[in-house]
């Protein structure tokens, strides 16, 4: 909440102050409001109006347009699809949220699908081996596996006023996917064992469990989260085994009898891993690591674009930074993509209420990123994978705005 009320307030002034003295601005913001909590007046027309409504609204008009029952039940199983992985009111629902989506969850989620196929043919079916589990395998649990470090209370590690303070990695953090400029900060001089650098392993123990590779930028390890880590094992193994026992975490968590569900650690010593002979552990890590590998080298990649975009689009608003003569099919080495992103007018949301019911909620703000994101999507889908991802569909609803414009 915090980071939208400085975004609305930066917004405000763009035009009135320079770039310089925006960046001073957003700093002292997040200085003076570290020490509030902002909560959002509701009105009562907006406690009646749900998600669901605004579904429902969207579908309607689609309806009005002609669209087939097939069209209508794919928009609504992948909007309410959308809506319950971002978990938030679609009016809160910002550019972010929608990137990790596309990213984490299309693409990413993909790859671990297949990952996990993968991992349970050949750990826990044995289908590459006849369905039995081979002689030279041994038996053993996540403690032989693994370590699981649990964090620090990082209140007790505050930075000093001659340190740069490092972010502290809570549930939250891990469950956004990265740091906010709200989150805590610690001392850079804990103990090393207890930062989390790109690519590590974080199971989170406490609360709402879940297990994940950290690709937010070096913090500190809070308590209630494990970092794990192994000397004699890959990342590949340790995670796949971790996330195998996660429901049934998730399960023992549930039954306990305290306001917070939680596991202990025995739990982990009585979670039973087959372990491969080192033949076959090669083998089978040959085709899952590089799974993984590309899993995390995505989430990096969207991070360092999304610290590029946020160091670019103040510069871009301000005018600062003129990209109205850049055609970015100029800058592909071949034809598979031809795509011009113009800025929409000012009152496109208003126009746009026309044709989609949800226009009136959402700002001129959100629609420009939105349009400047689907410009980026189309660009690095076509570089990295050599194909135009520009459908059919896609190209109109580029039609559609292009409409609205004129």
């Amino acid at each position: 909440m915090k980071e939208a009320v400085i975004n609305e307030i930066i917004l405000e002034m763009q035009s009135k102050v320079d770039n310089g003295q925006l960046i001073e601005l957003k700093s002292a913001l997040e200085r003076i409001f570290y020490k509030y909590e902002i909560k959002e007046k509701i009105d009562f027309e907006d406690t009646e109006i749900s998600n669901a409504s605004y579904i429902e609204l969207f579908l309607s008009a689609k309806k009005i347009e002609g669209c087939s029952l097939k069209s209508i039940k794919y928009y609504n199983a992948t909007i309410s699809n959308m809506l319950k992985i971002v978990n938030k009111n679609i009016k809160q629902i910002v550019i972010d949220d929608l990137r990790t989506y596309l990213t984490d969850y299309q693409i990413n989620n993909n790859l671990e699908q297949q990952a996990q196929a993968l991992f349970k043919s050949c750990f826990v079916d044995f289908a590459p081996f006849g369905g039995t589990i081979p002689e030279d395998w041994k038996v053993g649990n996540l403690l032989d596996i693994a370590d699981y470090l649990n964090g620090l209370a990082m209140q007790k590690f505050r930075p000093t006023e001659n340190e740069r303070g490092l972010p502290v990695l809570k549930i939250k953090e891990l469950r956004q996917g990265f740091c906010y400029n709200s989150s805590e900060l610690c001392s850079p001089n804990v103990k090393r064992e207890y930062v989390v650098d790109d690519g590590d392993v974080i199971f989170s123990w406490s609360g709402s469990l879940l297990v994940d590779f950290w690709c937010g930028g070096k913090c500190g390890l809070n308590q209630h989260l494990f970092k794990v880590t192994s000397e004699k094992f890959e990342k590949w193994f340790y995670y796949s085994w971790t996330k195998h026992y996660l429901n049934k975490f998730v399960a023992v968590a549930a039954d306990k009898a305290t306001t917070m569900g939680h596991i202990k650690r025995d739990e982990l010593e009585k979670a039973e891993v087959v372990i491969p002979s080192s033949i076959d552990y090669q083998k089978i890590g040959k085709v899952l690591s590089p799974i993984y590998d590309l899993i995390i080298q995505n989430r990096i990649e969207n991070t360092r674009l999304a610290a590029i975009r946020d160091a670019l689009l103040p510069k871009l608003m301000s005018g600062e930074i003129d990209v109205s003569n850049v055609d970015i099919s100029a800058h592909t080495s071949t034809d598979k993509l031809s795509f011009r992103c113009r800025s929409p007018p000012k009152n496109i949301s208003y126009r746009f209420s026309r044709y989609f019911p949800l226009g009136s909620v959402i700002c001129d703000f959100f629609i420009r990123q939105f349009v400047e994101f689907f410009a980026y999507f189309c660009t690095f889908s076509a570089l990295f994978t050599g194909y135009n991802v520009i459908s059919k569909h896609s190209l109109c609803c580029v039609n559609q705005i292009e409409r609205i414009r004129t």
